[in-house]
């Protein structure tokens, strides 16, 4: 499922799926802080989800490119897996 969010000006595109979720930025920003960025997608995760950002789950597909990020989610209470999978 997709959902839009927009966060002090950034947008982003979220995309989940069962405890997992990427989030995408959308928006041009000229010269990124990774960090601020990164705390922004957690948040947009968080939001458009209503799970729990899992810490320290953050994968992305260029090191130190705050464009594209993956979190675990948990959306179940246990921060973990859903159970049976």
């Amino acid at each position: 499922m997709r959902h839009d969010i927009r966060l002090h000006g950034m947008d982003f595109a979220v995309f989940h799926k069962d405890d997992r979720a990427e989030v995408v930025r959308t928006s041009f920003v000229a010269r990124p802080e990774p960090h601020q960025i990164h705390a922004l997608m957690v948040r947009a995760a968080a939001q458009t989800t209503g799970c729990a950002v899992i810490p320290d789950s953050i994968a992305t597909r260029v090191p130190g490119d705050p464009g594209v990020a993956t979190f675990d989610l948990d959306c179940w209470g246990t921060l973990s897996r859903r159970p049976g999978s």
